[in-house]
């Protein structure tokens, strides 16, 4: 097997030391879990492994849209899938038009995005709800769209990709929603996840992770019910080395 990388300074997460590492490849990072499983803190508790190599967050559909639109437009494949998404919420999900091209942007060009890959100084591309995600969230999961998995992969050829699924009870949701407090978001018009429940996504993360492991990427599943956010992320620093490492 080849040497990815090596190892740099320590840094603690939650009282267990861990290795930063140098890239001498790019890396993708897309976590996916329910909304207030704890993706984005368990996230900002993984990042200080690639500390002092360029770090790239993709998230959001509305802040991004014009980048997001060109790094797909730039590649056949990834404008002929946003045309079939667009059609797709725009026909199937009653998605208006603007709110439907800022999603199908979002899925279709953020995993074309290169600013981690420049000039041989490789970097991290992640987001705490990407593509895959926001896919899985308007009912795109299934062998009807399998065709997508290119899509969802980055584009870049020598990227190493990775899944994190952070999964949790319901009732462990619900209590973190709580306790963080955060207002539910006021939105518009449909947004193409309407009628999409918390089994039919599920149902759609396992589906995508089965066929991105299938196609080379590297994948994890993290139960995290009872588990403080720093044993979770412990869990998927050492994932992520042993990977990386060799």
């Amino acid at each position: 097997m080849w040497k990815l990388c090596i190892f740099r300074k320590s840094f603690s997460t939650g009282g267990a030391f861990v290795s930063r590492l140098t890239l001498s490849k790019p890396v993708y990072i897309e976590f996916l879990g329910a909304s207030g499983v704890g993706k984005s803190t368990v996230m900002e508790l993984v990042l200080p492994l690639f500390a002092g190599v360029k770090m790239t967050k993709r998230a959001g559909i509305q802040r991004k849209f014009p980048s997001n639109l060109w790094d797909c437009m730039r590649h056949r494949h990834r404008r002929k899938a946003f045309f079939e998404l667009l059609g797709y919420l725009r026909r199937e999900r009653g998605v208006p038009l603007g709110a439907g091209a800022r999603r199908a942007a979002f899925i279709t060009g953020v995993p074309a995005h290169r600013e981690h890959a420049r000039n041989d100084k490789y970097g991290v591309l992640y987001s705490d709800e990407g593509p895959v995600g926001y896919a899985l969230a308007v009912g795109a999961s299934g062998p009807q769209w399998a065709h997508f998995e290119r899509i969802l992969l980055p584009e870049v050829p020598e990227s190493i990709p990775f899944y994190i699924y952070l999964q949790a009870s319901d009732s462990t949701v619900h209590a973190r929603r709580r306790h963080r407090g955060r207002p539910a978001k006021k939105r518009k018009g449909l947004t193409g996840k309407e009628g999409m429940d918390a089994n039919k996504r599920h149902e759609g993360r396992i589906y995508w992770l089965t066929r991105l492991q299938a196609a080379g990427a590297h994948t994890l599943i993290v139960v995290t019910d009872n588990r403080a956010p720093e044993e979770v992320a412990q869990e998927v620093v050492k994932f992520v080395q042993r990977v990386l490492i060799y």
